[in-house]
C-alpha cells in the first residue's frame, strides 16, 4: 500500500493529543483480485487501536489517497533442454535441480499459462562426469522473482553408463585446401568414451575414428574441434564425451615456393 500521505500532522489541546497513538485507515479487500486506487478517510485512535473523539484536534488532511498493489503468486518448477550426446540420453542421466522451485509473483493471467521455467540447454556430449552446471534464472517482464534467487544449479549425473579413456595418435585429415599442407601440433588426443558397461568392455582403440576438417581453413595455426566417432553398428549407445580440440598449422605450398 503506498499512500500519498504516510504521516498526518495534528494540533490541539495537550490532553487529547497525549492520547492519540496513530492514525488508521480500513482498507476493504472483499472481491478485490487487482490493484486499486481509493481514497480514505483518517481515524486517530490511541494505543489500542480505539478511536479517539478528535473535536478539537486539527488534522494536516482528513483523507489519504492509496494505491494497493495487488499480485498473484505461483511456485514454477524450473527444468532444462537436454540435448542428447556422448554415449549418454534423457533417459540414462539424473538430473537434480538446486532449487527445484522458485515464487514468481506477477499479473493472474501470466501466471496462470506458466507452467515451467525453462532454464537453459544442457548438452550430454559436453560432460564427460557428474557435473553441477550452473544457470542464471531469467524471468519474463512483468513477473518478480520473490525469492530472490538469481542462479539455480542442475547437478548431472550418469547411473548405470561406464566411461574408458583412450588415447589416440592417428589422427586423420579431411578437405585440406589444393596447395596447402598441414601439420598436427597435437599429437595425441585423450578420448573418453561412455555407454553401457557391457558395450565399453568390448570397445578398442581400433573402433575409435579422431578426424580434422580443413575446409575453409586458411594458412597459420590455429584450434580445430575435432569430430570423434565410434563404430556405431558395433556399439549403437556408446559415444565420446568431453570438448575436444586440436591445433594444427596449415602451410600454403605456393607462397612457400615464391623468390
Amino acid at each position: 500500500l503506498v499512500l500519498d500521505h504516510p504521516t498526518v500532522k495534528i494540533t490541539g489541546p495537550e490532553s487529547v493529543l497525549a492520547r492519540i497513538d496513530h492514525a488508521k485507515i480500513e482498507v476493504d479487500l472483499t472481491g478485490r483480485n487487482e490493484t486499486f486506487i481509493d481514497t480514505y478517510r483518517i481515524t486517530l485512535c490511541d494505543k489500542n487501536g480505539e478511536g479517539v473523539n478528535a473535536e478539537l484536534v486539527t488534522a494536516s488532511v482528513a483523507e489519504v489517497r492509496g494505491e494497493l498493489k495487488i499480485e498473484y503468486y505461483k511456485d514454477i518448477p524450473l527444468t532444462v533442454a537436454i540435448e542428447e550426446g556422448g554415449g549418454a540420453t534423457e533417459e540414462t542421466c539424473r538430473l537434480h535441480y538446486s532449487p527445484e522451485t522458485i515464487r514468481v509473483s506477477g499479473n493472474q493471467k501470466v501466471l496462470s499459462k506458466l507452467s515451467s521455467i525453462l532454464l537453459g540447454t544442457i548438452k550430454l556430449a559436453e560432460l564427460p562426469k557428474a557435473t553441477a552446471v550452473p544457470f542464471t534464472i531469467v524471468l519474463n517482464e512483468g513477473l518478480t522473482n520473490l525469492d530472490g534467487l538469481t542462479e539455480a544449479k542442475v547437478y548431472v549425473t550418469f547411473p548405470g553408463l561406464a566411461t574408458k579413456d583412450f588415447t589416440v595418435t592417428k589422427i586423420q585429415a579431411l578437405n585440406v585446401p589444393e596447395g596447402m599442407e598441414y601439420e598436427l601440433i597435437t599429437q595425441a588426443l585423450k578420448v573418453t568414451v561412455r555407454g553401457p558397461q557391457e558395450e565399453i568392455s568390448k570397445l578398442t582403440l581400433n573402433d575409435i575414428t579422431v578426424t580434422i576438417d580443413f575446409a575453409d581453413a586458411v594458412a597459420g595455426t590455429a584450434t580445430f574441434k575435432p569430430v570423434i566417432t565410434i563404430d556405431g553398428k558395433k556399439f549403437p549407445n556408446v559415444g565420446a564425451a568431453g570438448i575436444y580440440s586440436v591445433s594444427a598449422t596449415l602451410v600454403d605450398l605456393d607462397a612457400q615456393a615464391e623468390p
